[in-house]
């Protein structure tokens, strides 16, 4: 391995190294603006001009190998004075815009002036100006006059995405961002153009002057919108109240993840987040003879356990959700084969709106706990969920509990279906046709407002972390089904997610060993987790008995 010294401090890194990463390792810092760990090397910025001995002028430390003896020099008056200038010539024609620019805060640009620039002008003439404000697609806004031609948007359209929507055009100060002739910027990942934009030229439109992002609390988490499990930073502002009244969840962003999504994350899961805030069911309802009354837990939980008590065997249907937890669907797994023999069970379900999916993350299981699910062990034969319909319209079941579906979206028949049933239960986060049309609604809390695990396509087991308290009275679904337990006679000490996780280490052999501590940021890998506790894979956890 070569070695080379860094600012008086010597290292050896692999063969193929960069004098920035090389840097990196030493936790020397060298600004830049065009280099993107998840993108080729374009090195056209020039901000990480570093003096290299023997060299006749700074080197860019993005492009260049280290080599054994080399000696580099960061911070030399001859390498500050190169950054300087390129800072100067990236300012000269830059717009005043910092006042009103979404990427104020958290801009490239300003955090290396700051750090590397002049702090004095000798602007002069008049500056020139490039479109602003131009709508380039779905989602994007494009001010040319920000842009500092890093180029990293048109190298992740051409290799990430490889649909090339942008282009560089002109020469000189003339040189322009724009989209290619004939298209506009509408895949599935437009949004990662405004992440990795180092400046305000590329911006969402769904957060323009929404909030400044120094008001923004950051929460690592998972993307909960198909089996991918994509590694987010849920971005919120508990004080925040704008027009359309009190909101949290401002954006989802992603978060580097070599293992499962890189830097990206797909427009469908970055703004699948209205539903955190909006139209939710804040306490627990019951409805009698066509009257809406809210109960306490306790009275909405003695509901509950009479209604499945009075049920006949085989005449009640549960209909759950592989975008349940770990937590949740162990507990609910439990509670049925202990006390609800002979219930008739559904597990699997159909995509609940368009599939999309492609090779780069987007998968058609929309449901974020598939492979969790299979991993306990639930396994039920397919459209089970069809199965358990025809049942309730045939008149074969008094009581159906449903955890988060709208069964209207899975069964055409479902408003006839329901009016066969005697009871209606409902586990729900938000507002629908199915919560109204329940006996009785229970308010779930949603994957902002809880920590617990999911298991992605990979088999990698990820933690999701609590952002903020649950709205109203809402409780994570494993709590229900811990007190049904208790109050059909099997108490336990399960007091928070973290004591149940460790009942699933325990118990189920794809998970023995781990814990939420254990899991860490990028999450772990169930077969080489299980591998490195006792060399062997197994899931011993009850088979979900299904309508066969």
């Amino acid at each position: 391995m070569p070695k080379l010294t860094i600012e008086g401090e010597t290292i050896a890194v692999p063969a193929g190294t960069t004098v920035l990463q090389a840097a990196g390792k030493l936790g020397i810092d060298i600004p830049t603006f065009c280099y993107h760990p998840s993108l080729s090397i374009a090195g056209n910025c020039r901000m990480c001009l570093v003096e290299v001995e023997g060299q006749a002028k700074p080197v860019t430390a993005c492009s260049t190998p280290v080599t054994e003896g080399m000696e580099v020099r960061v911070n030399s008056p001859v390498a500050r004075e190169a950054r300087e200038a390129v800072i100067e010539f990236l300012l000269l024609n830059h717009p005043l815009d910092c006042p009103v620019c979404d990427k104020s805060g958290e801009c490239v640009l300003q955090d290396n002036s700051m750090a590397h620039g002049k702090m004095k002008s000798r602007f002069s003439f008049g500056k020139v100006h490039k479109a602003k404000v131009v709508d380039i697609g779905r989602h994007i806004i494009l001010d040319a006059e920000r842009c500092i031609m890093c180029s990293r948007c048109v190298r992740f359209l051409d290799e990430v995405t490889k649909t090339g929507e942008l282009g560089i055009f002109g020469r000189g100060n003339t040189e322009e961002l724009g989209l290619v002739p004939g298209k506009r910027l509408d895949n599935h990942y437009s949004g990662c153009v405004s992440d990795i934009c180092p400046v305000g030229a590329l911006t969402m439109k769904e957060f323009r002057f929404q909030s400044r992002v120094w008001f923004l609390g950051r929460t690592p988490t998972v993307c909960p919108s198909c089996a991918r499990g994509c590694s987010i930073t849920l971005e919120h502002n508990l004080n925040a109240i704008n027009k359309v009244g009190v909101r949290r969840v401002f954006r989802l962003m992603p978060r580097e993840n070599r293992s499962v999504n890189r830097s990206w994350i797909c427009d469908e899961g970055r703004l699948r987040f209205r539903f955190v805030d909006e139209k939710r069911i804040m306490a627990p309802v019951r409805r009698l003879s066509g009257r809406e009354i809210p109960v306490s837990w306790d009275s909405a939980l003695e509901a509950l356990v009479a209604i499945l008590r009075k049920t006949r065997r085989g005449r009640v249907g549960f209909l759950l959700s592989r975008s349940s937890t770990v937590e949740d669907l162990y507990l609910a797994n439990d509670f049925i084969s202990r006390h609800m023999k002979g219930a008739l069970v559904a597990l699997d379900t159909p995509p609940n709106r368009l599939p999309t999916s492609d090779k780069l993350l987007m998968k058609m299981d929309k449901h974020s706990n598939s492979a969790g699910a299979r991993a306990l062990g639930m396994r039920s034969p397919g459209r089970d969920w069809l199965k358990l319909f025809k049942k309730a319209s045939e008149g074969k079941l008094d009581t159906l509990v449903v955890v988060g579906h709208e069964i209207t979206q899975l069964f055409p028949g479902a408003i006839q279906a329901r009016r066969r049933l005697k009871e209606l239960v409902v586990l729900s986060s938000n507002e629908g046709v199915t919560p109204s049309m329940a006996t009785l609604v229970l308010p779930v809390a949603v994957f902002a407002e809880r920590t617990g695990v999911v298991v992605n396509c990979d088999g990698r087991a990820q933690l999701f972390r609590k952002a903020f308290e649950p709205l109203g009275q809402s409780r994570p679904e494993w709590e229900i089904w811990r007190d049904l337990l208790g109050r059909f006679g099997t108490p336990r000490l399960l007091g928070n997610g973290e004591a149940v996780f460790r009942a699933v280490a325990d118990r189920i052999g794809a998970f023995r060993g781990l814990d939420y501590s254990s899991l860490g940021s990028p999450g772990l890998n169930l077969a080489k987790a299980s591998r490195r506790v006792d060399g062997r894979l197994g899931a011993s956890g009850v088979r979900l008995r299904g309508l066969r």
